[in-house]
C-alpha cells in the first residue's frame, strides 16, 4: 500500500478525489443558483429568503474552498474551470426563477443531492480511515439536514 503524505492510502485517496471534485462542482453550481435567486426573488417571502438565501450562498463559498483545500490535502487536483462544473455536477442550473415557493422547492431538491453525495463521500472515507474528510461531510449534513426542515416548514410540508 503506497501512503500519500499526510498517511492515508493513495489509492483510496484518488477516489475520494474524484468523489470530492464531483462535490466541489455541485457546490459551485449551488452556490450561482443562491446567487441567482437571491437577486431574483420576488413577491410574498421575499424579506424572509432574500437574506437567507445570501446566508446560504456564503456558506456554500466557504464549503467551496474547504473542499478544494481537501482534495489538495489528500494530493489531488480541484477542478477549478465552469466547463468542469457543468460537466460534473448532479445539480441542476436554474434560470429566470422568482417564485418563493418554486425556489424553495429547488433549493430543497438541490439540498437533497447534497447530502447524498456527502453520505457516499462519507462511506468512502471512513473505509479509507480518512476520519478528516468524514468529519467535513458530517458537519456539512448536520446542517444541510437542518436546511431541509426548515425550508420544508416554509413550504409547509
Amino acid at each position: 500500500m503506497t501512503q500519500n503524505k499526510i498517511g492515508l492510502d493513495a489509492e483510496k485517496c484518488k477516489r475520494i478525489v474524484a468523489q470530492l471534485n464531483r462535490l466541489l462542482a455541485d457546490y459551485q453550481i449551488h452556490y450561482q443558483n443562491l446567487r441567482g435567486f437571491h437577486w431574483n426573488i420576488r413577491g410574498n417571502g421575499f424579506f424572509t429568503l432574500h437574506p437567507l438565501f445570501e446566508q446560504y450562498y456564503n456558506e456554500a463559498a466557504e464549503r467551496v474552498d474547504q473542499i478544494a483545500e481537501r482534495i489538495i490535502t489528500l494530493g489531488g487536483t480541484p477542478s477549478h474551470t465552469f466547463q468542469d462544473y457543468l460537466d460534473n455536477t448532479s445539480l441542476l442550473v436554474y434560470q429566470n426563477v422568482s417564485d418563493a415557493s418554486r425556489i424553495a422547492t429547488d433549493i430543497l431538491a438541490d439540498i437533497g443531492r447534497l447530502i447524498k453525495s456527502q453520505r457516499d463521500i462519507i462511506l468512502l472515507s471512513s473505509d479509507a480511515d480518512d476520519e478528516v474528510t468524514v468529519d467535513i461531510m458530517i458537519g456539512y449534513n448536520t446542517s444541510d439536514e437542518k436546511k431541509i426542515w426548515m425550508l420544508g416548514a416554509f413550504l409547509n410540508q
